[in-house]
């Protein structure tokens, strides 16, 4: 009984027999990633962090040309979501489960790629007299 034990958790992916988490995910606990869990990885990323922070200020302050440039960044952030599935290391990853899907991230930039193009296009309204 104890040797069919041992070799099912020889054959499940677990933090010891992962080779590729130990690179890519050091601190994964063994239970699979999901989506949401890799959103919040991804978007937790110093560079992300960044980027979300000045989004938010350009979109609070309107001015066209930051949003615009805002917008083709995060729109250039989408081909690397989408191509990082064809990197063995990654690959291997989501086999293993330290790794989630990335397509809610993908959803999630394009909609704040559209967000920001909509901020940039329609400039804050100056408030009229009847609005107050």
């Amino acid at each position: 009984m104890r040797l069919i034990a041992l070799l099912g958790l020889s054959v499940s992916p677990t933090v010891i027999f992962a080779e590729v988490c130990d690179k890519e995910r050091p601190n994964w606990n063994g239970i699979p990633v999901t989506a949401a869990k890799e959103v919040a990885f991804l978007f937790t990323q110093p560079t992300q962090i960044i980027l979300l922070a000045i989004t938010v200020f350009v979109i609070y302050r309107r001015a066209r040309i930051s949003c615009g440039l805002s917008a083709l960044v995060w729109a250039a952030f989408i081909p690397s979501l989408l191509t990082r599935d064809l990197d063995d290391a990654i690959w291997e990853g989501l086999q293993e489960g330290c790794i989630g899907s990335a397509d809610l991230s993908i959803g999630l930039s394009a909609a704040i790629c559209i967000i920001t193009l909509y901020a940039a296009l329609c400039p804050r309204r100056k408030p009229t007299k009847g609005d107050i």
